[in-house]
């Protein structure tokens, strides 16, 4: 049972709006506090839960086997599926022994995942999963219960970061899907523009934001969810954390790998709400 798979990056399926939700979980309690998220989502949109556990092939000659490894695991995850079954959610159980990213990417493509649902702070698989997945991945803060809205809504708001170069707006299409899938009401773009000693530089980039975020705004009302533009100087990193609170958003949706380091890291590290985020 042991797997040999190299990572690889598997196209997020467009057509497909969430359907199938992958959670891996290790048997902790930090793994399992994205649970009620992930509940609540499939509450509002009928998506089926692939709960994964992933075991490190044991060394040769000490420990359980490779097949107790494996039926220990299908044991744990039977028992977390008995919970999303009682409330009518379907889901599946898969358990494999060997490499667990690249694992977790093989059985993503496997099933055809559309999102993947993990707590943060991640660890090094996490972390590995996070850099080579081109799957969104939803993370969500380990030990924070999500916010009790309307559980017919569980997203309301989305609060969508953006940059002037463009390099962060192929998350869009991704976030509205998300909309579309779970309900949400609003969008509210933001665009954090550097300030200049110069006035009139600051009003060119003003106007250049309210140009770029009306183009993309456009997006999320051709699907029927209001817009919202908002256009700030400041630390990007606080100015988004500062908005996803009072705005009340549920999901911060971001492109990580394009945004700049730092703030992908800060956003992440110190968002107290779900982080929808892509390549």
């Amino acid at each position: 049972m042991g797997s040999s798979e190299q990572p690889q990056a598997q196209p997020f399926a467009r057509g497909n709006r969430f359907e199938r939700i992958l959670v891996p979980l290790d048997g902790s309690g930090a793994a399992e506090s994205v649970l009620p998220t992930v509940a609540a989502l499939c509450r509002k949109h009928s998506s089926k839960v692939v709960l994964v556990r992933i075991v490190d092939p044991p060394a040769s000659g000490s420990g359980p086997s490779v097949e107790e490894c494996a039926h220990l695991s299908m044991l744990y995850l039977s028992q977390v599926a008995a919970t999303f079954e009682k409330q009518g959610m379907p889901s599946k159980v898969v358990a494999r022994v060997g490499p667990i990213t690249e694992s977790l990417l093989a059985i993503a493509a496997e099933e055809r995942i559309s999102l993947i649902a993990m707590a943060v702070p991640f660890g090094e698989v996490g972390d590995k999963l996070f850099r080579s997945s081109s799957i969104p991945i939803l993370a969500v803060p380990s030990g924070k219960p999500p916010s009790p809205g309307d559980p017919k809504h569980p997203v309301r708001t989305i609060l969508v970061p953006l940059e002037g170069d463009g390099r962060a707006d192929g998350i869009v299409p991704v976030a509205v899907d998300f909309g579309v899938s779970f309900g949400a009401d609003l969008a509210v773009l933001l665009q954090v523009v550097p300030p200049t000693s110069f006035g009139r530089a600051d009003a060119e980039r003003y106007r250049a934001a309210e140009e770029h975020l009306g183009r993309l705004s456009r997006r999320f009302e051709s699907k029927h969810i209001s817009t919202s533009n908002v256009i700030v100087h400041g630390n990007p990193v606080t100015a988004i954390l500062d908005l996803a609170r009072d705005r009340s958003a549920d999901v911060i949706a971001m492109s990580t790998r394009r945004a700049a380091p730092e703030t992908a890291a800060g956003v992440l590290q110190q968002s107290e709400v779900p982080v929808l985020a892509t390549e």
